[in-house]
């Protein structure tokens, strides 16, 4: 399985179903972007039966398997492209265009494989499918998540890996449905257009992540958090906005507005320092839940004398009325106290008004003349002002006074900071700046318009009216903590990454551990299954492609079944011990698969001259009747060949006919069953239970845990590129192993390949029980006390010094 799944406990899910149904908001979101999971499953799994009859009606595709193998794998290929662009899209243009960008590549690979007209455009429809996948598998569960209340945020999660598998489900099911249709594969691969335009028009009516939204307001120097009491050199309005203008009446409000014209609104006439004025307006505001659009016509109704003049130029300076935070900004470089009256005003100003480079002696002058500034509150101070990629390093080194604290400030080119990067530096300012210097930083840290207003008004349709502010407080802090970490090492290349990750010996262990179940979960040979099942229940003597359909039915339904099981275990088993489980499984049922299939080849029928006499214009042109030859020897034969079964009893022997559309239909003609991948035998419905137990085997441990595993074993801050290293190698992995499935058949026989799977994944068994500790239970910090530890055996179950009960583990979607 390529998706990774989240898991939620039973509590969480009936929490999950409390609440979306007194909120259908939410429900609303997280339908509309599992319908990205829902393509992902239908793509990956439709061409399995739609192979079937794409390699029927091109004849070049009957014995040339690196081209069928080709059609299938292109998806894999486009989804590793595809995911990596998603990640930078994510991040650049959010989770919803991200969204809406898969939609338009799902509904142009579907629009020309429908239309295909020969195997070389089916592929290029696969590899627009393949993109669309990648960048799903990245965006979905990440919009998911983000938009999802906290406490049922695994369960909704969860819901996009269950839709991976009923998007597989489905495929098989469309896959039935069509086979009697003419036109067959053209409608399987077509049709997932459908879900892909209903999920582009839902995402044109929802709104961006509020997770990114506010990310975008913090880093974006146009909407930079910014404390009212440091307004900024670089942005201060013109010099007519300053101007004393003779009173003309006020532009935005010459009558009472019926809606506010009982409450009880403070006014302000600009003779005193308007910050408390302000703060009052901010607190009426969220007790009202005030529209953005509403706030400054409110605000300016309420004012008087000098500060009603004052605005009424401003609002011919700026043409209409100002948004909000604008307003807030330029009221107080009007009518703020002048900075220049306290010393420690000056050091608060000082990193809005300096280069980089100059910013430690103007401090170090200015701090001489400060008193009653303790050596480590002057450092604070100091360190406090520094960008986020300097400050970070800076604070690792504790500093206890301003030389200390300026010795280790490493010099930068000089360079003037804009005005939205010095309010990003101090949108957080150091405890010591409140503490010391109060009539300097009174306020609050506020969401600002734009995209921090559009923020809080999505989460007050996802969360009850006395949580909004709660979460928007806990996303302010995720947020700088995410910046704060990025900071630490954003700075480097992605291979000054590298040697920093790899010079860790916890994070080597963890990649070690995180790459070999990812690549261990694509080796045991799932995807040949998932992607060739119908051919695969052809290979075990079922010829019919309505009868290797309904069968392979079966499968994805087992696989299905499977990942909701994994959720009730995981937690509880433990994720090294069910993949061990699992693993074990996989080796006895491969075994006995690949034993079925070496049984069956050896009690092939054989083909009898009588039987293919009356074929005579149609033999295969390798038959020699005077040679001794199996079902098996003829659809080995170099030219293309299939095996046209004895009426009545398919085991009785048959004729060995050139393998055509003519020939199959001439066959069948005489009412015949016509075999081109594996021959008829008694062992058919062995070979299908031991799929099925396969199945049941791998899904809840193999199929799920890898994912969980890496989601908990690197440090915080290599977790984005060790997580992207692991699932680069899960989709490598895959692509190597759908593109060679087909030929390894050819070259070495059905039972063969199989027990080449069973001895891969009895190597896997071993190798995870040496290298994979068990991470349940145990937080981010003691996961990373364990592979640090000098006693590390992963096979030893690890013991916290100081455990805690009623620990809770976050699981996240790579």
């Amino acid at each position: 399985m390529e998706g990774g799944a989240s898991v939620a406990g039973k509590a969480e899910f009936k929490e999950c179903l409390r609440l979306t149904w007194s909120q259908p908001y939410i429900l609303r979101l997280v339908f509309s972007a599992g319908i990205g999971g829902l393509l992902f499953g239908y793509d990956t799994g439709v061409i399995s039966g739609a192979l079937l009859f794409i390699r029927d009606d091109f004849i070049e595709l009957q014995k040339n398997t690196t081209l069928r193998e080709t059609i299938v794998s292109m998806v894999v290929a486009g989804a590793i492209v595809g995911a990596g662009l998603g990640g930078w899209m994510n991040d650049r243009f959010g989770r919803r265009p991200s969204l809406i960008i898969a939609d338009v590549l799902f509904l142009a690979g579907a629009a020309i494989m429908a239309f295909a007209p020969s195997p070389a455009v089916i592929i290029v429809g696969r590899v627009f499918v393949g993109l669309g996948v990648g960048m799903a598998s990245m965006t979905a569960p990440l919009y998911i998540s983000e938009v999802s209340p906290a406490r049922i945020r695994g369960a909704l999660v969860s819901t996009n890996g269950l839709l991976i598998t009923g998007g597989q489900f489905m495929a098989y099911l469309i896959n039935l449905a069509f086979t009697k249709v003419p036109g067959t594969w053209r409608w399987m691969l077509g049709i997932a257009g459908f879900p892909a335009l209903l999920q582009f028009i839902l995402m044109l009516t929802l709104p961006e992540s509020p997770r990114w939204l506010y990310r975008q307001s913090r880093t974006s120097s146009g909407s930079a958090g910014t404390y009212d009491g440091l307004p900024t050199v670089d942005r201060a309005p013109s010099s007519s906005l300053l101007r004393t203008a003779e009173p003309v009446g006020h532009g935005a409000s010459t009558q009472t507005p019926p809606r506010f014209a009982k409450i009880d609104f403070a006014t302000y006439d600009g003779t005193e320092d308007p910050l408390n004025w302000l703060n009052q307006c901010d607190q009426f505001f969220r007790g009202q839940r005030t529209l953005a659009s509403e706030r400054t016509w409110l605000a300016s109704y309420h004012l008087r004398g000098t500060a009603q003049t004052w605005y009424y130029a401003l609002e011919q300076d700026e043409g209409a009325m100002p948004p909000w935070e604008r307003f807030r900004e330029l009221c107080l470089l009007r009518f703020g106290p002048p900075v220049r009256g306290s010393r420690m005003a000056e050091l608060g100003r000082l990193p809005f008004t300096s280069t980089v480079q100059d910013y430690a002696d103007r401090f170090q002058a200015l701090a001489c003349h400060a008193s009653g500034v303790t050596a480590q509150q002057r450092a604070d101070l100091f360190v406090g002002g520094l960008p986020d990629h300097i400050r970070v390093d800076v604070e690792l080194r504790g500093p206890q006074d301003l030389q200390t604290a300026i010795c280790r400030h490493p010099p930068l080119p000089r360079r003037r900071p804009t005005a939205g990067a010095a309010a990003h530096r101090l949108a957080q300012p150091p405890p010591s700046l409140t503490a010391y210097a109060p009539g300097l930083v009174g306020y609050k840290f506020l969401p600002l318009a734009g995209r921090k207003e559009e923020t809080a008004a999505i989460l007050r349709k996802i969360y009850p009216a006395n949580e909004v502010e709660e979460e928007i407080e806990s996303l302010r802090k995720l947020v700088e903590d995410e910046m704060v970490l990025e900071g630490s090492i954003g700075e480097q290349s992605v291979f000054g990454k590298l040697k920093k990750a790899f010079g860790s010996k916890v994070v080597r262990r963890g990649l070690m551990a995180g790459v070999i179940v990812q690549v261990a979960q694509q080796f045991v040979g799932i995807n040949t299954v998932m992607y060739y099942s119908p051919t695969i229940v052809q290979l075990a003597g079922f010829a019919s492609n309505d009868t290797a359909m309904a069968l392979s039915l079966i499968t994805s339904g087992l696989n299905a079944v499977g990942s909701i099981v994994s959720m009730f275990f995981v937690d509880r088993v433990g994720r090294r011990r069910l993949m061990l489980l699992s693993l074990v499984g996989i080796v006895v049922w491969l075994a006995v698969l690949g034993s079925t299939f070496l049984r069956a080849a050896h009690n092939a029928p054989p083909v009898s001259d009588v039987e293919t006499r009356p074929f005579a214009n149609q033999t295969c042109p390798e038959y020699n009747p005077n040679v001794h030859w199996s079902c098996m020897d003829c659809l080995r034969a170099a030219s293309t060949c299939g095996f046209c079964a004895h009426e009545g009893n398919a085991l009785r022997p048959g004729a060995c006919l050139a393998l055509n559309n003519e020939t199959r239909g001439v066959c069948h003609a005489d009412h015949r069953e016509f075999y081109s991948e594996g021959c008829p035998n008694k062992y058919g419905w062995l070979a299908l239970l031991a799929l099925a137990a396969y199945i049941v085997s791998y899904s809840p441990g193999m199929g799920t845990v890898p994912w969980i595993v890496n989601s908990e074993i690197y440090p915080l801050r290599f977790r984005g590129i060790c997580g992207g290293i692991a699932a680069v190698a899960n989709w490598v992995s895959n692509l190597i192993v759908t593109q060679t499935f087909l030929t390894l058949t050819k070259a070495l026989g059905s039972a063969a390949t199989f027990l080449l799977f069973c001895g891969v994944s009895f190597m896997a068994l071993i190798v995870v029980f040496l290298t994979v500790p068990e991470t349940k239970g145990l937080q981010f910090k003691e996961v990373e006390k364990m592979l640090g530890s000098k006693n590390y055996r992963p096979w030893k179950r690890y013991h916290p010094e100081a455990p805690t009960k009623g620990r809770e583990i976050g699981v996240a979607m790579l």
